[in-house]
């Protein structure tokens, strides 16, 4: 057993949860190893005196008794916790104008960087003629359509599902 485990049975043993089986084991193994014995007994000094100070506490009658005793060992919370965030607060107006700014100034700097894919306004530059296209599948129809305002070329291969042939009418 190693002192993790040991330290486990301890505490159960202490709190009456080990079956005396393991008991015996942690027994066993408290006297080979004389530096726990000393933390075992630590423990138990401290729940002696932990059982003592409870016992000798006044304890009130009724719950609400109870809560106004710990309710005046509390600080006293301020009357506000909003703090600056409160509504109507100089800072948080500030603060939204600032952050409003600020977005805006990115929304600018993006629209101003340019289009946001490059890569199809390069291609509608640089024109691709397809002359034909080959398909290794069975019955199959390719279709090629090139949008004229883009340049942009899509290449689809078409197929009847029904008769697993081509079907020229499908678009």
């Amino acid at each position: 057993m190693n002192a993790d485990k040991a330290r486990q049975w301890m505490s159960r043993a202490m709190d009456g949860e080990l079956s005396s089986r393991r008991k015996q084991k942690l027994n066993r193994w408290l006297e080979a190893h004389p530096e726990e014995q000393g933390l075992m007994h630590q423990w138990r000094q401290a729940a002696i005196c932990l059982r003592t100070t409870v016992s000798n506490s006044p304890s009130p009658d009724t719950p609400e008794r109870a809560w106004a005793v710990i309710r005046a060992q509390l600080p006293a919370s301020p009357a506000t916790p909003w703090g600056w965030w409160r509504p109507g607060s100089a800072r948080l107006a500030w603060s939204a104008a600032f952050a409003a700014a600020a977005f805006l100034a990115m929304v600018a700097w993006w629209q101003a960087r340019g289009p946001i894919l490059p890569s199809v306004a390069i291609a509608a530059e640089d024109q691709t003629e397809v002359e034909w296209v080959e398909s290794d599948v069975a019955g199959a129809m390719p279709v090629v359509y090139t949008d004229a305002d883009t340049g942009l070329t899509v290449i689809w291969v078409s197929f009847d599902d029904e008769r697993g042939e081509a079907d020229p009418h499908a678009g």
